[in-house]
């Protein structure tokens, strides 16, 4: 009789007819898994980079374009502004044109916001490297109502410096009874927005780093200071701007911020524009090829769509002045020291 198990056992296995896999190593396996991460990141950077022509259009991303082509500049009076740049008008110029627009034979809103908008180049030396985005609590000459309530935790060793804080407008003040209480819990870090300091109090504040993470206090940022009253005034009554990076250009940062009412004089909306424009050109990178940080600044108000394309001229050779004293006074005190 025929045996069929013989059979069976003679016809190859699936292990001899398929190759063998081994596992890879571990270093192998973290090797591959970079160099996909890397190739993902690179496909969506590309993605990125490619914006519809109508979502160009929403965006006003043509305009941005065509300011970098002087040779497109009109003429005439009249002309399209899709295939044109935008005239240049000094800030008091825009200033005026906005209240006579706003008047109450026209808009009727003589006390409407001047908002302005700067766009910036965040291009460095580096090709894949932009400067990141921030915000800032800065000090207007002419500052105004900003609508916030702010809170502040300050931190202390003193009685008198705790009540010269309590006074300035700090919501919560205090000094190791205050730290063992958040390591606690009793008190909750997300009910504050700023978190200041004292240098008295840097040997207490390592308990609760991990806690305060990015707010722990520090010289770079302001936080850690010898004066706290001062700065706690600034941080409730200064006025505070974001440059938010565009979603579809890394290379474009945004800064928008109101500088104050048409109803203003234009001495002081001209003295806080300064300001901020000083504030803003403290970020840029130092380049190899000398380009502008700021490609451009328009003057708007939520009630109208008219824009007013603000020439910078003045305020740039304000600062470049400004630069070259510092430069002088320094190459005098190294003139000095060499001579002692």
């Amino acid at each position: 009789m025929f045996n069929f198990s013989n059979l069976f056992r003679s016809l190859p296995t699936v292990s001899s007819i398929l190759p063998v896999r081994y596992r890879a190593r571990k270093c192998t396996r973290e090797r591959k898994a970079k160099i996909n991460k890397k190739n993902r990141a690179a496909n969506l950077a590309k993605a990125r980079k490619y914006i519809p022509l109508l979502k160009k259009k929403q965006l006003d991303k043509s305009s941005r374009t065509i300011e970098t082509f002087p040779w497109r500049s009109s003429n005439d009076d009249v002309y399209l502004g899709l295939f044109n740049r935008m005239r240049r008008y000094n800030l008091l110029e825009a200033i005026l044109a906005h209240r006579e627009l706003h008047h109450p034979t026209m808009i009727n809103m003589p006390n409407a916001p001047l908002n302005v908008r700067f766009e910036i180049d965040l291009t460095t030396d580096k090709k894949n490297k932009f400067v990141d985005k921030y915000h800032k609590i800065i000090e207007l000459p002419h500052p105004y109502d900003h609508g916030e309530d702010r809170t502040i935790i300050a931190f202390c060793q003193s009685a008198e410096m705790m009540e010269e804080a309590r006074n300035a407008g700090a919501m919560l003040v205090g000094g190791r009874d205050v730290i063992k209480s958040i390591e606690r819990g009793l008190i909750m870090l997300p009910d504050f927005q700023y978190v200041l300091a004292h240098p008295d109090i840097l040997t207490e504040l390592p308990a609760i780093r991990g806690l305060l993470r990015k707010r722990y206090p520090s010289l770079q940022h302001g936080s850690l200071t010898l004066d706290l009253v001062a700065m706690i005034k600034h941080y409730i009554k200064g006025i505070k701007y974001n440059m938010q990076i565009d979603p579809y250009d890394e290379s474009l940062g945004i800064v928008e911020m109101k500088i104050g009412q048409l109803a203003d004089e234009p001495e002081h909306l001209i003295e806080n524009f300064e300001t901020l424009f000083k504030d803003i050109m403290t970020k840029a990178p130092k380049r190899a090829k000398q380009t502008q940080f700021i490609i451009r600044c328009l003057a708007q108000t939520p009630a109208s769509k008219e824009k007013f394309n603000i020439n910078l001229s003045p305020f740039v050779s304000i600062e470049e002045d400004s630069e070259s004293d510092s430069d002088s006074d320094d190459e005098d005190e190294i003139k000095k020291k060499q001579r002692i």
